[in-house]
């Protein structure tokens, strides 16, 4: 997910341990690469948002549109169950989220 954000050019990043992932969208449009992310730098921004609201909210319902449930955070839980095709389809569903936004005009 950060290869698409990279790739888009979106400041935001996917980052998370375990079983879990978050995307953090970067409200203050601080200077950030996906690929390079320290979330702990960020904890007291992500701590601070609303969960589904703004943005977090419209990347969800992107995700869904194209087949992909997450929880509000924006986050999600990754389980044993996922697989490759698990992985790509999220990966392609939040591809086109991003293209959605920023068609919109949501994002740069």
């Amino acid at each position: 997910m950060n290869e698409v954000l990279q790739d888009e050019r979106v400041k935001w990043a996917v980052h998370g341990s375990y079983s879990g992932l978050h995307i953090f969208t970067n409200p203050e449009g601080a200077d950030i690469a996906p690929s390079t992310f320290d979330a702990a730098a960020f904890i007291p921004q992500m701590i601070a948002r609303p969960r589904g609201e703004g943005i977090t909210g419209q990347v969800r319902m992107g995700l869904l549109v194209n087949g992909v449930d997450i929880n509000s955070g924006p986050s999600g839980t990754i389980s044993a169950m996922h697989g490759e095709e698990e992985m790509a389809i999220t990966v392609d569903a939040f591809r086109a989220t991003i293209r959605a936004l920023r068609r919109e005009g949501i994002i740069r």
